[in-house]
C-alpha cells in the first residue's frame, strides 16, 4: 500500500469519494512513480489522458528502471516526504 500525496490529480487515482473513505481499490491506477509526478524533473516521464475521478489519469510513460537508476537519485529530499509517516509507523512497530 502506496502513500497517497495531496495532489488532487494523484489522490483521484486512488480515492474514489473523499467524504466516504472510498477507494477504487484493486482499480488504482497509481504506481510508486506516481509520487514524484508534478515537478519540472518528472513531468516529461507521464501522460496525463482522459479518465476517473476529476477527469484526468496520470499514466507514467517511461521506463520504470531507467526512471529508478537514474531520475529518482537527482531528486531532492523534499519529494521523499510523502513516504515519512508510513516509515515512521513502521519505525514506531519495530522498537
Amino acid at each position: 500500500m502506496l502513500p497517497i500525496p495531496n495532489n488532487p490529480i494523484i489522490r483521484s487515482l486512488v480515492i474514489r469519494d473523499e467524504e466516504k473513505n472510498l477507494t477504487y481499490e484493486g482499480l488504482s491506477t497509481c504506481a510508486i512513480e506516481h509520487l514524484f509526478y508534478g515537478n519540472d524533473n518528472t513531468n516529461k516521464y507521464f501522460t496525463e489522458t482522459i479518465g476517473k475521478g476529476n477527469g484526468k489519469d496520470i499514466k507514467f510513460t517511461a521506463d520504470k528502471e531507467y526512471f529508478a537508476k537514474t531520475i529518482v537519485p537527482m531528486l531532492s529530499a523534499e519529494h521523499f516526504e510523502v513516504f515519512r509517516p508510513m516509515l515512521e509507523f513502521i519505525k514506531e512497530k519495530c522498537i
